[in-house]
């Protein structure tokens, strides 16, 4: 298995080495698992090669920053010829931006329902929730 982890710089919410910067404890990597850095708000910058090289055709986006991160990974990832899998109950946002900026929620809620909606009539867009997901 592949983890992309964000390499989050100092005072960032998600900082690396911090307790905001680690990988879940619910799925920590086991011994012989890859753990990518990765530097930018989509997951494939600098790691895509790696990634392919390992024979991954699958990805299963779960992780901070709905809105960023999380969005932009979902998306080229499709576009990138992956099949993808959303966990609905994976992913989370900040509060914050003007007033008139939908809620966190509100903001988890949309992108759980649009970004299956993503196409590439060569690949699978699916939405399942975190204790239905199996790897093998």
């Amino acid at each position: 298995m592949v983890f992309l982890q964000h390499n989050g710089e100092a005072s960032y919410r998600v900082e690396t080495g911090t307790p905001g910067g680690e990988i879940h404890a619910a799925i920590v990597p086991a011994p012989g698992d890859i753990v990518l850095a990765e530097n930018s708000a989509g997951g494939y910058y600098g790691t895509d090669e790696t990634v392919r090289t390992v024979g991954v055709d699958h990805v299963v986006v779960t992780g901070y920053a709905t809105d960023l991160c999380f969005g932009t990974t979902y998306r080229r990832g499709i576009s990138m010829g992956y099949d993808m899998t959303l966990v609905p109950d994976g992913h989370f946002t900040p509060d914050g931006g003007p007033p008139s900026f939908p809620a966190p929620e509100v903001r988890i809620q949309w992108s759980n329902h649009v970004l299956p909606k993503a196409g590439n009539t060569d690949r699978t867009s699916q939405v399942k929730p975190a204790q239905e997901v199996r790897f093998t």
